[in-house]
Parts: structure tokens; sequence; C-alpha cells
């Protein structure tokens, strides 16, 4: 069977962040935060609600984000 993650790139998302995690479990168990330095509450709530989180401080390039992001999982497809 083919495994699915959901992968999503935050910085200071605490208003948003437990609904989209929530949301994303409907879908998969591998929700991935890749914060970029959140100064709130972000990276607390996503792990709470059951999101691995990483960080990766934020270089201007959403491209590298995205990469470093995609080797986080050994899923077959990502989101």
């Amino acid at each position: 069977m083919s495994s699915l993650a959901i992968l999503i790139l935050t910085h200071n998302e605490e208003e948003n962040i437990v609904p989209v995690v929530e949301n994303a479990k409907k879908c998969t168990n591998e929700v991935i935060i890749i914060d970029s330095g959140s100064t709130d509450q972000t990276v607390a709530l996503a792990k709470e609600h059951g999101a691995k989180v990483s960080f990766r401080a934020w270089t201007d390039d959403f491209s590298a984000q995205r990469n470093f992001a995609l080797e986080q999982t050994k899923a077959d497809w990502v989101l």
C-alpha cells in the first residue's frame, strides 16, 4: 500500500495550526511541520496535536525549505 505524508511549512501560525493539523490527520497519520523559527505557540500546538516538527531557518528560498521537508519523510506520496 502507498503511504502519504502532508508537509506544512510554518512561521508564527498559532491561530491556524491546530485546525490545519487536525484536517491533515483526516487524510494521513504523517503530518510534518517544518517551522522556520516561530516565536509564538505554533511548534507546541503542532506537537500537542500529533504533528512531527522539524526546524529549518528561512533563507528566502522556498525550494530549499520544501526540499528539506521532503527529506523528513519516506512516504510514497507527499502533499
